[in-house]
């Protein structure tokens, strides 16, 4: 078969079979070369966008704010009675509020006089509290044997009054009036001057 009719088949069989290439080599001693045909170039494969949805992240559990650690001993203001029991439960119940000689970190704090004070009652007077000191002599037990070591007693009435009245401005502007009457402890009477002296301090002061 003839170059010309190798040609000639090659084409027709493009035509039939699709798109064909045909190379042709000829020989060195003119002889007859066959055809070499090349598969078709294949179609790119498309490749469809992913519309799976991502797995949803799991769930970040938030951890719950620790309590603030609570304060050890009894709240603010609430006195911690060493007997515990009812007395603890007065205490917590027990409303000091702004009184200014229930507080606990000190015995009174300097405080505005209360306005429109007037003389309520015989020893309440608008500015003024007369308090009397009752005082039994217990010196006079030595003699007997049976000394009482408290200490002066006097003293220590007549320096809470200069506490109140100094340190803390009175009692709601109305300053301490100390009054001391001293009672027998021996004798025949003794009952009877301790009613008389209660008299006393009513009526007189």
């Amino acid at each position: 078969m003839t170059l010309a009719a190798v040609v000639i088949l090659a084409f027709l069989a493009a035509a039939c079979g699709g798109e064909v290439s045909v190379e042709v080599t000829a020989s060195d001693d003119d002889g007859e070369a066959a055809p070499t045909t090349q598969a078709p170039e294949a179609e790119p494969e498309t490749t469809e966008p992913d519309t799976t949805q991502p797995d949803e992240e799991p769930e970040t559990e938030t951890a719950a704010p620790e309590p603030d650690e609570e304060p050890e001993g009894p709240p603010p203001n609430i006195f911690d009675d060493p007997r515990d029991g009812i007395f603890d439960e007065f205490q917590a119940t027990y409303d000091r509020g702004d009184n200014p000689f229930t507080q606990l970190d000190a015995f009174c704090h300097t405080h505005d006089p209360a306005p429109d004070r007037i003389a309520t009652d015989k020893g309440i007077e608008a500015d003024s509290i007369s308090l009397v000191h009752l005082r039994s002599k217990l010196e006079d037990f030595a003699a007997m044997g049976f000394a009482v070591p408290v200490g002066n007693v006097a003293e220590m009435y007549d320096t809470f009054t200069a506490v109140v009245n100094e340190q803390c401005g009175g009692v709601r502007g109305r300053m301490i009036e100390m009054h001391t009457i001293e009672l027998e402890v021996l004798g025949a009477t003794v009952d009877e001057d301790r009613n008389a002296a209660c008299i006393q301090a009513i009526e007189d002061y």
